[in-house]
């Protein structure tokens, strides 16, 4: 796969597919760090799996190369993980040479990338997504974070990776629930994107659910190239990158509401989407067949199109501290169709109006 560049206010990193096994991966991140010491952070799964082995192909060339695993997962992403990453350095004695690594999902890319922005007032990170997810949305675009009580991501900073490196064949090892979550987001890019990338989608369904690679890695593939296009013209979410909190919104207040890790990013997101959907039908931006092809598309990847039944009063709650909140507003991103986006404003009455008609039907 073509190799693709990422503009940012520091300059210009790649993204890279890395073919093969851990010793590729290993020639891939050396060549970026002649020197310096590494420290690969990943996560309690990742580490049998594919992170054992990639940090004693490291270690095996001669660099002083430190291993740090956390627990993982969205009940994890909390202040205390960021210190475990933090004292682990410390105590190693972390050096403005040195180089984060990031080996792991979307959980393990914000933490990481947050850590190395903190460190000595900013060390360089390298993105490894070894998550459909991660590969086709969260590894790119310098954001980084963690969860706090009241919400998803409210602590965060902006820090480009120095590159991020994609090893492809991580996917082979990923089980059916982290597939459809990495997929909801590739929906979400897709219906971004307009007419070709869904029509795509929909004809390739089968061959995804079946978690066939090669349509996977072109998935994810097509995800990046939407987002890259966007951060690079647009790197600090002051226009168009809002256009990729499509479903996130209303994603995050489920997340934040069902309690992290009980349902996974991507399903929240696939429902929130759904609801954005809806929203847009009765605000008259959208007909109703643009949001019956979203259920569709979405159910035919096995995602979840349902909302769950959570009280009205603690979703306006969660989304009343929502990033994208004005004043007594919330900002939705909201498509006519695929390819036609746009934000609109909504008061906390006019949310709870139209989350009371929702549920009663009317």
């Amino acid at each position: 796969m073509r190799d693709q560049q990422v503009a940012s206010g520091s300059g210009v990193y790649p993204l890279r597919y890395v073919p093969g096994g851990s010793d590729q991966w290993a020639e891939a991140v050396l060549g970026l760090c002649p020197q310096g010491r590494l420290f690969v952070v990943t996560d309690e799964r990742v580490w049998p799996l594919h992170g054992e082995d990639f940090v004693r192909r490291l270690q095996a060339t001669g660099r002083e190369v430190f291993a740090v695993v956390l627990a993982g997962g969205e009940s994890g992403k909390h202040l205390e993980s960021v210190t475990e990453i933090w004292d682990r350095c410390l105590e190693a004695e972390i050096q403005r040479a040195d180089t984060l690594v990031a080996f792991g999902g979307g959980v393990i890319g914000d933490l990481t990338a947050f850590a190395a922005s903190t460190l000595l007032r900013g060390v360089s990170v390298i993105q490894m997504p070894t998550t459909l997810l991660a590969m086709a949305d969260a590894s790119i675009g310098g954001k980084t974070g963690f969860n706090r009580p009241q919400g998803k991501n409210l602590i965060g900073t902006f820090w480009p990776p120095k590159a991020v490196l994609v090893p492809v064949a991580t996917l082979a090892t990923l089980d059916a629930r982290e597939i459809r979550s990495g997929l909801a987001e590739v929906v979400k890019s897709a219906w971004l994107s307009g007419e070709v990338d869904v029509a795509w989608l929909e004809q390739s369904a089968t061959g995804l659910r079946a978690r066939e690679l090669t349509l996977l890695s072109e998935a994810a593939r097509r995800a990046a190239s939407l987002k890259i296009a966007i951060v690079s013209d647009d790197e600090r979410e002051a226009d168009r990158r809002r256009w990729l909190n499509f479903g996130h919104t209303f994603g995050h207040a489920i997340e934040q509401i069902m309690g992290y890790g009980v349902w996974t990013h991507g399903e929240a997101v696939a429902v929130g989407m759904v609801m954005a959907q809806d929203l847009a039908v009765s605000l008259g931006i959208a007909d109703a067949r643009s949001a019956e092809r979203l259920r569709l598309l979405l159910g035919s990847l096995d995602l979840p199109i349902e909302t769950p039944a959570l009280p009205i009063e603690a979703l306006r709650r969660s989304l009343g501290v929502d990033k994208k909140r004005r004043g007594d507003e919330v900002t939705f991103v909201l498509t006519r169709k695929p390819g036609e986006t746009l934000t609109y404003g909504l008061s906390w009455v006019q949310v709870g109006a139209w989350l009371e008609r929702r549920r009663s039907g009317s």
